[in-house]
């Protein structure tokens, strides 16, 4: 049956359900609209309104009407009027009056006018024949859908013929390798390393060179290339942006089944060298693209520093801010003479980093840096990388802070709004409509100082993009722990730069947390790679105690100790190394969970993925939401559930409103009971249960970091041998094998 998209009535990863027009000539339902119900991997693409479907299975009759649970779903390109509704949903900017003046225009060969990039000149006029300059951005808008959607499907059904079904692979195979990706492809089946695990390239690659009457594929260049990014790949995954040779050699070895000392390897790096899938460095070799923007990012932090770019906000002499320091206040507190040295470092260097353990008054400097910057006249921005980071630096500093990819996309909406007001054409209530979008988004001028926190957790991509929108004289403070975790991301940016006395504040004496509570004295051991001197766990207290049991106790014991911590959401927190495993955050989250709704006789609403969720139980969220301001990682606790609605209301920490999270969004909510170390970065809580097992996560970072979490107690749960052999590992950003290289000045 062919249908064409009406609306996306949901759209989740196990599956869609969708409202469709049947458009099959003759067929008993022409013309109606029906529901079509397809899982995941019944879909060969990802379904969009305007598009045109050829879907397989039985109609039925159900309470919505007739609805058809497909087994099998293909997009195919649109013909006839249904290319107008095909560009009114799908061309940027074109909408149903300009779609259908096409159509009236070119009629049923407008199709084919569509598929040609020389077509713009005919498209312009009639898409907007006062607009000259909007013309023939909207012509490209339209050609360049058409030959994406066809490019789509075209590959998806090429690529569903050779075992590779995953949708979100074949749109990316088309988007980047454009209208002709099925013959790229059949060409050089090892561009699809980057998109596909190296053991389904190579089975296809083999497969489709052979068929090419390739005389040895196993030795083609192609392949010997194609083996040398995969390990690239592998490499930037784990975050690292350079490699030996030898390690390279050994990985490439692995992955074209070749043995050491093999001739093979030799060709490979060669080839490898050549197709610039590698680039030399000191001692190592380089991913090229990480490789540019670590050399970017080198380029223009040097800049900064340049005296030829000076900042147009002027400071007050060393002598005078000093004096100034003496008696400044924040939040009726004196600095100590540790922070008032920092912010005279920091205001004295166009980039400079603040460095300094938790609980050693890093908000209350850079408040102190903030108000004197204001002062002088100078802008701020302030972001860090996770929500609920930035929701505290904003009730720290009492200015607006918000997520690094929150600033990020405001600052591309900013630039691509401001070519749009360079556009003489635009309407006046258009051109009203751009000036009060622009006057809402975040500004980075030459007065401004941007401060980031949490710095050690940025990877080079993210560091590289911000810097990319800085303008000559704008300044730069990145604050973070580099004993904590590194970035997920690829790349080490601020472990390299903290390195650097020059720019470098340091703060090492501890305000937020009293001498007794020894969690300063713990960290601080943790740090040197020792053991720390813990206290006798007696329950609710101070301080860091162990617990030691066996692996097999150990799942019940967490749950134990974080009942007699008070077990309540929101106060104490486990902080567990994996998902999986006895003491997991899955298992932890899920014994939990069932012990709350025993004791309070609660009910339950089914979530996805096999969560249940309770009223008062703790959650997460788990992806990025403008619209409604939530974002990754924010914690809170569920304030009631509507079990026939399918929906639950939530209190996230730091909100003044609960939201409400529908059927759909379920999705993106966990509970939280435990967490992991990541997510855990950013928050503070009284109490932190880190249960101990043998794991490749656990080494002194992630131990330094689970333990800081706490503001009062934190109990580690385990064999002391896992923790002996955690601090024996190298740190995590030690083992990071990077290309950064910072001289300083």
């Amino acid at each position: 049956m062919r249908v064409a998209v009406q609306t996306i009535v949901s759209e989740r990863d196990f599956g869609t359900i969708l409202s469709a027009r049947v458009e099959d000539f003759g067929h008993p339902l022409e013309g109606d609209v029906i529901r079509v119900k397809a899982s995941a991997g019944a879909l060969v693409g990802r379904p969009a309104p305007g598009e045109v479907w050829d879907v397989e299975g039985e109609v039925r009759d159900t309470s919505w009407g007739p609805q058809i649970e497909t087994t099998r779903a293909v997009r195919v390109m649109p013909s006839g009027r249904l290319v107008r509704d095909f560009l009114a949903a799908h061309a940027p900017g074109v909408g149903p009056e300009r779609a259908e003046a096409l159509w009236q225009r070119f009629g049923v060969s407008l199709g084919d006018v569509l598929s040609s990039e020389d077509s713009v000149p005919l498209l312009a006029p009639v898409l907007a024949p006062d607009r000259s300059n909007l013309a023939p951005r909207l012509a490209v808008a339209c050609v360049r859908a058409w030959r994406e959607a066809a490019a789509q499907t075209r590959a998806m059904t090429w690529l569903a013929e050779r075992g590779v079904e995953d949708v979100r692979i074949a749109m990316r195979v088309a988007h980047i390798l454009g209208p002709d990706a099925v013959e790229r492809v059949a060409d050089n089946p090892y561009m699809l390393v980057a998109l596909l695990p190296w053991s389904k390239v190579d089975e296809l690659g083999l497969q489709l060179l052979a068929e090419a009457g390739c005389h040895v594929p196993r030795r083609d260049p192609r392949r010997l290339v194609g083996a040398v990014d995969a390990v690239v790949k592998r490499m930037i995954a784990d975050g690292h942006t350079a490699i030996p040779d030898e390690i390279l050699r050994e990985l490439v070895g692995r992955a074209l089944g070749a043995a050491a000392g093999s001739p093979l390897l030799a060709e490979a790096v060669a080839a490898g060298e050549r197709n610039g899938a590698i680039i030399p460095g000191q001692d190592v070799w380089r991913a090229p693209g990480c490789a540019t923007m670590e050399s970017a990012v080198a380029e223009r932090l040097h800049g900064m520093l340049s005296p030829a770019y000076p900042s147009p906000v002027e400071m007050p002499t060393p002598k005078a801010l000093a004096a100034l320091l003496e008696d400044f206040v924040v939040d009726r507190r004196s600095l100590h003479p540790e922070q008032q040295e920092a912010v005279q470092i920091l205001l004295r260097r166009p980039l400079g980093c603040l460095q300094g353990g938790a609980g050693v008054g890093k908000t209350t400097t850079i408040k102190a840096v903030c108000d004197l910057w204001e002062r002088q006249g100078g802008k701020l921005v302030l972001c860090a990388l996770a929500g609920k980071a930035a929701l505290r630096l904003s009730q720290s500093t009492k200015r607006l802070a918000m997520t690094l990819a929150r600033l990020l996309r405001q600052l591309e909406m900013r630039a691509s709004t401001v070519e749009e007001l360079s556009d003489r054409t635009l309407s006046k209530a258009e051109r009203e409509r751009s000036e009060k979008r622009l006057s809402g988004l975040a500004q980075i001028t030459p007065k401004t100082l941007v401060v980031v926190d949490e710095s050690s957790m940025v990877d080079l991509a993210t560091i590289h993009a911000l810097l990319r929108h800085m303008p000559q004289g704008a300044r730069l403070l990145l604050v973070g722990d580099e004993a904590q975790l590194p970035p997920v991301g690829f790349g080490l940016v601020y472990h390299r730069l903290v390195a650097d006395a020059a720019i470098t504040a340091r703060l090492s004496i501890v305000h937020r947390q009293g001498p007794k509570s020894g969690i300063p004295a713990a960290a601080a051991a943790l740090r040197d790679g020792h053991v720390p001197v813990f206290a006798d766990y007696v329950g609710i207290g101070e301080g860091v105690s162990m617990v030691e049991v066996d692996e097999a106790d150990l799942p019940a014991t967490v749950e134990r100790v974080w009942c007699e911590l008070g077990g309540r959401a929101g106060e104490t927190l486990i902080v567990a190394a994996t998902h999986k495993g006895g003491a997991g955050i899955e298992e932890m989250n899920r014994r939990l969970h069932a012990r709350h709704v025993q004791t309070r006789s609660a009910a339950e609403l089914k979530g996805h993925l096999g969560q249940w969720f309770s009223s008062h139980d703790p959650v997460v969220w788990l992806r990025n939401d403008y619209e409604r301001g939530l974002f990754n990682g924010l914690l809170g606790h569920i304030v009631s559930i509507d079990c026939e609605q399918r929906s639950c209301l939530v209190q996230f920490d730091g909100y003044g409103e609960a939201h409400e999270i529908g059927r759909d969004d379920l999705i993106d909510l966990a509970l939280a009971y435990a967490i992991t170390c990541h997510r855990a970065q950013g928050s503070q809580v009284p109490s932190v249960v880190v249960p101990l097992y043998r794991s490749q996560v656990l080494d002194p970072s992630w131990l330094y970091t689970a333990v800081t979490r706490a503001e009062r107690q934190v109990v580690l749960v385990g064999a002391r041998a896992v923790l002996q052999e955690a601090l024996a590992r190298p740190w995590a950003a030690r083992r990071r094998r990077v290309g950064f290289a910072w001289r300083g000045q």
